[in-house]
Formats: C-alpha cells, sequence, structure tokens
C-alpha cells in the first residue's frame, strides 16, 4: 500500500512539474494570443475522435488552440493516441496541447488547463461531446452582439444509442444532457436552473480568474456525473453583475458512453440535481432555495403521483417519480443536517 501511495505521490509531482513547465513556456512566448479562442476538451477517457473534431471546426486555425485536459490516472494512453496529430500537424491546423490532471475532479482538470492557455476566451466542451463544424464561429458571433456577457453557452443535443437502452424513456433526455434551444436569438438566463452545461460553455479568461476558476468543491470526481462546476461558476459570475447567455445556434452533440444507460446513473444524477441547490444557497451563489418544508411537499405530490400512475398503468410516470422521490428524500435529510453532501455525491 505504501507502494501505491509512493507511486501516486511521484506521479502527480511529475504532473505539477510537467504543468509548471507548460506555464514557463506560456510566459516565454508572451500574450501573443490576446483574441485567440481556446477549446479545452476534458478527458477523462480517451476520446481521440472528438478531440480531432475540435481541430477540424470551421474556424481559422490560428485563431484558436486546443487544450486536452487529460483527467484519466494514466497520461500515457492518450499521449500515444496525440501522436501521430503531432508527427503530422501543419500550418494549417490549430496548435494541440495536452494537460495531465491525475487528481480525480473535472474542475481541477479545467483549471489546470485554463492556466496554460493563451487565448482570450475559454470555451469548455467535454469528451463525449462533438461540436458542430461551426460551433466556434457561432459562439464568436454571439460574443461580438453581447460583449458585455459573462458566460455564453449553447445547445446539447442528445444522441441516443439504436437500439435505444432499456433504461431510457421520454422525458428523462435532461439526465444525459440534453439542451435543446429553439430560434437563433440569444436568450438570457434569468435564473440558475437554466444556466448552460459544461459540454458547451464560454466565458472570458480574465472573467474565470476573477471569480478563481472552476469550484473545486463541485464537478465530477473520478468515473461520476456529479456535475454542477459549471452551474457554481456561471452563479459566481452571475454575482459578479455579469449576464449569462445561450446561443441556439452553438450546437455540440452529446454522444454519452453506454455504460452510463442504467439506472444508477439515473438515481445518481437525480439526486446531483436535487442537492445541488442546496449547495449553491450553503456556498452563499443563489440567494435562497426551497426550504426543508417544501422538500417535504415536493416529496407528497411524487407521492402521490406515483400512486395514481401506478394504478393507471402508467409504468414510466410511476417508475420517474419514485426515483424523483428517492432523490428529493436525500436532498431532506440533506437541508435537515442528517446526512453529509459528499455521501450522496460520489
Amino acid at each position: 500500500a505504501r507502494d501505491g501511495e509512493r507511486a501516486h505521490e511521484v506521479g502527480g509531482l511529475a504532473a505539477r512539474a510537467q504543468l509548471a513547465g507548460q506555464l514557463r513556456e506560456r510566459r516565454r512566448r508572451g500574450d501573443d494570443g490576446a483574441k485567440r479562442r481556446v477549446v479545452i476538451e476534458r478527458v477523462g477517457r480517451a476520446a481521440w475522435t472528438h478531440v480531432r473534431a475540435c481541430c477540424e471546426l470551421a474556424y481559422p486555425a490560428e485563431a484558436y488552440e486546443v487544450i486536452v485536459a487529460d483527467n484519466g490516472s494514466d497520461p500515457e494512453p492518450l499521449q500515444q493516441a496525440l501522436a501521430p496529430w503531432y508527427a503530422h500537424q501543419s500550418q494549417a491546423e490549430p496548435a494541440l496541447q495536452l494537460v495531465h490532471m491525475p487528481v480525480k475532479s473535472v474542475s481541477m482538470a479545467r483549471n489546470a488547463a485554463i492556466a496554460v492557455a493563451r487565448g482570450q476566451f475559454i470555451c469548455s466542451i467535454d469528451d463525449d461531446c462533438r461540436p458542430a463544424p461551426d460551433w466556434l464561429a457561432a459562439l464568436d458571433e454571439a460574443w461580438q452582439v453581447m460583449p458585455g456577457a459573462g458566460v455564453i453557452g449553447g445547445q446539447l443535443l442528445l444522441e441516443v444509442p439504436d437500439p435505444v437502452p432499456d433504461v431510457f424513456q421520454p422525458g428523462w433526455e435532461a439526465i444525459w444532457s440534453h439542451l435543446p434551444l429553439g430560434g437563433d436569438q440569444l436568450i438570457r438566463c434569468e435564473d440558475w436552473r437554466s444556466y448552460p452545461w459544461g459540454g458547451n460553455w464560454s466565458t472570458r479568461r480574465d472573467t474565470l480568474i476573477a471569480v478563481g476558476g472552476f469550484p473545486w468543491r463541485y464537478g465530477s470526481p473520478g468515473c461520476s456525473y456529479a456535475g454542477g462546476e459549471e452551474i457554481a461558476l456561471s452563479a459566481a459570475i452571475a454575482l459578479a453583475g455579469l449576464p449569462i447567455y445561450l446561443s441556439p445556434t452553438a450546437t455540440v452533440v452529446h454522444r454519452p458512453s453506454s455504460v452510463r444507460y442504467n439506472l444508477d446513473h439515473v438515481r445518481s444524477t437525480m439526486a446531483s440535481s436535487a442537492i445541488l441547490e442546496h449547495r449553491l444557497y450553503r456556498d452563499g451563489l443563489i440567494a435562497q432555495e426551497t426550504s426543508a418544508l417544501g422538500t417535504a411537499g415536493q416529496m407528497l405530490r411524487a407521492a402521490g403521483t406515483m400512486a395514481v400512475a401506478g394504478l393507471i398503468g402508467k409504468r414510466d410516470m410511476a417508475r420517474d417519480r419514485r426515483l424523483r422521490l428517492g432523490a428529493l428524500g436525500n436532498k431532506l435529510l440533506v437541508q435537515l443536517g442528517w446526512r453529509q453532501v459528499y455521501h450522496l455525491v460520489p
């Protein structure tokens, strides 16, 4: 066990030394990318095809760079996958950089990438997302229309596997990060519940630094999908007086791994979503939350709907309310102080 701990510590020191070297190199080059866009691909599992899609956007190659924030325990697989790209990279392709963060935290991985970024704008995407060719151009246009924004996100379109997994049912699309938007005009987010999600999210680099980057207390650690880090960061930026927007024309297709289509994932996502409001309120990022009494009322309504749905044979609705009832029950226990958040959000 001591040998394992020592190896992990050595690996962490090596990763920090590599990151420090990348920071020194950025300073040596100078901030020559004042108007550059940065695409940060957060990778916990080597998704080379999606990284490549980010490098082939319909956007001037010299105007953006791609930083891959590898959050895997071993950087070697992704390094090997990227080696052919480095070997044959041309001037017609954007700069590509790999940052390894051995600590299992999506927020820390993204912050490590931001630390070495040279661009004025940070555009974030996940490793199971594929951007539309005009994704970066659409975000660029949105920022020109609304230069005073704090955050601008876009739509996430879920691509459900074929055949459709047994666990999937209509109404659960958002559990796998489906966020469709209509029209072509910017939409102002008036409430934290409508803030953009991390698979299609952008802000100015100086804004990120001013609020301290992605909050390490949020975001999925390891292979869980707790999430919430981009909501917490947007809430912090909104508190600073900057508005949050969504652009319907900035599109990303979400292709979750098949391992996420199971009831454990549904339960975990519902619990995390229910508890997120309490976490944001506890950390002073939103002004109010549903009271414990209000949560109890939501539970009673969910239980009533579940009973009626069961009686009339609506199995999907009954299952949905049963799982939401469990998520609300966990939230109530946290609100009453009978259970800690981190016992529920892995």
